[in-house]
Parts: C-alpha cells; structure tokens; sequence
C-alpha cells in the first residue's frame, strides 16, 4: 500500500506517467525481448550453432550502413555499458538482424513492439491513432505466445509489469498527451555533468584525490566540421518554417577536376556528361511525358564537356522539428554525407528518400537512392545544385539490388537503410553486396511518420 494512499487527489496509479525508457526501451526491448531471442537460439541449438548464430546476428548489427541517427554496434548486442541512447539505437537495428535466423512470430512480436514504440512517439496522437495502439497491443500480447511455447518464458508475458505498462498507454496519453519522445535519459544524462563540476570542485578543496575527479562526459567523435573537409556550414535558424530544404556549403571540396569531361575520369563516371544532359532536360521541361533518362541524347541540352563544376562532399538538410533538439524557429537539421574516407577510414555514401510522386503518400511516393556525390554548375546564367545518386530500384513491396545512376536535383530529397555474410565485410560494403535490402522505417520516428 503507497504511503499516498489516504493522500486526497494523489492516487498514485493515476499520477504514473508514460515512461519510455523504463518501461519500454529499457524494461522490454533489452531487459526481456533481446534476451528471450537469446536464449531462444541457446536453448533451441547445440552450443557450437547457437554461437555460430548469435555471432551471425552481431555482425549483421555491425553491418549497418553509416546514417544519421544509427550507430555501428562492432561488438554487436555483447557490451557492458549500456546507456539509453544505446538501447534505442539498437532498436533500429535488431530486427532486420535477427529475420530468418529466429521463428517468424519473434521477429513480428519485435516489428509490433517497435510500432507501439513508434505510434507513442507521434507529435499528434488521435482516436485513430489509438485505436491502432490498441489493436498493436492485442496483436502483440497474441504474438508473444511464441517466448512461452519454446520455453524461454515460464508464465504469461502480460504479468511483467513493463509488459503489462503497455495496455495502459491509451489512458495515459489522453490524461497527460503524447509522450512525443519525452524519456527520462533526457535528464539523467544531465547528472554526469553536474557530477563532473561538482567532483572537480572537490578536489579543488583538496577533498577528494585528483583521479576521482575526473568523471567526465564518454568521449564524442570529431565533429563534421573537423574529421574530413572542413567546409560545412551550421545551419542557420532564422525562425522560418520549412518542410524541407537541402543546401550545399559554401565552399566545394578542393582537389577535384573543374570541367565535366575531367571529373567523370576521376570519379569512374565515364557517363558523367550524359547524365548532365538528362538532368537537364528533366529541369528545362519539367511537364514532359517522358524523363530525360529516355531522352535520345541529341534532343537534350547541349552541354559544353568544359563546363566548370563544382564537388561537395556533403549537404545540409534542414526541417521542420519542433520536438528535437531544434532552433528557435523549430528547424533541425542533418548532414547528408558523401565522403570518399569518412574519418580517415572507409567511405561513406549516405541513402535518402527522394520525392517521386506528390500524389501518393508514404514510401509509395519516394524512390531510394545513395548518394555518390553533391555537384553545382551553371548553364545559361542560372546555377544548378545537384546530386549524382545510385538509384535502388523496387519490386513490388521490396527494393532490389539493381542500381542505376543519374544526377537529381537536391530539392528533390526529402529524407535523408538465408546465407551468413563474411566476417571480413565492413558496414561501407554493405550496401553494394547485396541483391535485396530492407528499407528500415525505424530510422527515427520521422521515417517513421513520413514514408510508411
């Protein structure tokens, strides 16, 4: 019995806010739906299999391309210390690592449990909205049936406390509004700071020895501005709202041919002027019925092979995010990357969503692309800012791995995903080694909201 109980108007079961790390991200992704998977593959193989698998599923988790937002777990899901960020980031990236190494019905109780964690966190949660919620839950309850019949859980999944926190989502939301990401390492974070002052004042005292006091952030990677070229811009938040906006640094990448013909040869783009022509072509007469990649080349623009060009390796793509760590005016941003060496290391070519169609929504209306490199170059007095991409072609519901390059324009970005692989494959191969590829709508939640 709480102490509160004869407290007016304090009933504690009605002041339990939803508490997304604890309960959810913490207390059952890692604490109960990792570990199930876990001990389903040790309880279910020999010893020699289970960790041929388990090794399997790290180093899937390893190979996931660089993007912002998603970490690379080299040690895959085996680490000590863990963080909130951590389990978070491994929620984007466990399911897909897990598909076809586990039974079906665990990998879609863990795609159901990331579509409640998902929904929760929408900055505009209604009924129906709810009613999904809802109907999730059921299924997911249902779903986890299959922990209890292999033996990996005793008793009933609801009677866990986080398990069972989930049902009463619905009330909550509608006495205290959407969660919208609110989680409680958003604070704690902030006492690994305050110790660190507070230690350092100590020893300033002299009242604790000097190596105590050096409690201090982990140590963060160099920033773009620092690790590569040296020329992205921050991006500036003058109050105004946009939906989307993709713009260049300042100043381009030195080192790099200036004329069309030169730069192909560098970059192995023996096409390289052709695909200016189609990009233009698709600019100059935006109504065709045709794109310019079908365009016989003589009825394109002509282009002089000895225009200057321009070489970027990375962009700015700002949004509208008033719930993220944003401006004044609401606008975040990202760096999209397109850098032959990423941090003195392996290349980094980021993927994005690019704008297909405005008369369908969701993933129906973008088309995946990598991006190989940001260009800008002027025809006819007026400046073009563009992008040479590989293009991931899909099939049905499911992309493939054919690839075809051509150059778009940047404000078409929208949003900048049964063998065992090698061991000696790196996350900078993934994406050309493969014939078919998820396209992972955990990203973050606004992949999430925008393009499923």
């Amino acid at each position: 019995m709480p102490f509160t109980a004869d407290f007016p108007r304090a009933d504690i079961h009605e002041l339990l806010a939803p508490n997304l790390l604890h309960q959810l991200i913490k207390g059952m992704f890692k604490d109960h739906l990792v570990d199930w998977v876990v001990k389903y593959v040790n309880i279910t193989y020999d010893k020699r299999e289970a960790k041929r698998i388990l090794d399997q599923i790290d180093k899937q988790i390893d190979l996931v391309p660089p993007f912002p937002g998603l970490c690379n777990f080299h040690q895959g899901h085996k680490f000590k210390q863990w963080t909130g960020d951590d389990f978070k980031a491994l929620m984007k990236v466990f399911l897909p690592a897990i598909a076809r190494l586990v039974p079906d019905q665990m990998v879609h109780s863990l795609f159901l449990f990331l579509e409640f964690c998902y929904f929760v966190c929408h900055s505009i949660i209604d009924e129906q909205t709810l009613t999904k919620i809802d109907n999730i839950v059921k299924d997911f309850h249902h779903e986890c049936d299959i922990f209890i019949e292999t033996g990996c859980r005793d008793s009933g999944i609801i009677s866990l406390p986080q398990q069972h926190s989930m049902v009463h989502y619905h009330w909550l939301i509608q006495q205290f509004g959407a969660p919208n990401g609110l989680c409680s390492s958003i604070t704690e974070s902030k006492h690994i700071k305050a110790l660190s002052a507070f230690c350092v004042k100590l020893q300033s005292c002299g009242i604790i020895p000097r190596t105590l006091a050096m409690i201090s952030t982990p140590p963060t990677l160099p920033n773009d501005k620092t690790a590569d070229d040296g020329n992205e811009e921050e991006a500036d938040d003058s109050g105004i709202r946009l939906d989307g906006d993709v713009r260049l640094p300042g100043q381009p990448v030195a080192g790099y041919p200036k004329t069309l013909d030169c730069l192909g040869l560098v970059l192995n783009m023996s096409r390289l002027t052709e695909y200016v022509h189609w990009f233009l072509y698709d600019q100059l007469y935006p109504e065709a019925d045709i794109m310019g990649m079908e365009v016989n080349l003589d009825d394109c623009p002509d282009v002089n092979p000895h225009t200057t060009v321009n070489v970027f390796h990375s962009a700015i793509f700002l949004f509208y995010a008033p719930s993220d760590l944003s401006g004044i005016g609401g606008m975040c941003h990202m760096i999209i990357h397109a850098k032959p060496s990423w941090r003195h290391g392996n290349p980094r070519h980021d993927c994005v969503y690019v704008r297909k169609d405005q008369d369908y929504s969701g993933f129906q209306g973008f088309n995946a692309a990598q991006i190989h490199i940001f260009l800008s170059f002027t025809y006819n007095g007026v400046e073009y800012r563009c992008a040479l991409v590989h293009w991931f072609e899909t099939y049905g519901s499911s992309p493939c791995g054919n690839t075809v390059s051509s150059i778009i324009h940047i404000d078409t970005i929208l949003f900048y995903g049964d063998n065992f692989v090698p061991h000696d494959m790196t996350d900078s191969d993934s994406l050309h080694a493969f014939a078919l590829y998820f396209v992972n709508k955990y990203a973050d939640h606004h992949s999430h909201e925008i393009a499923f």
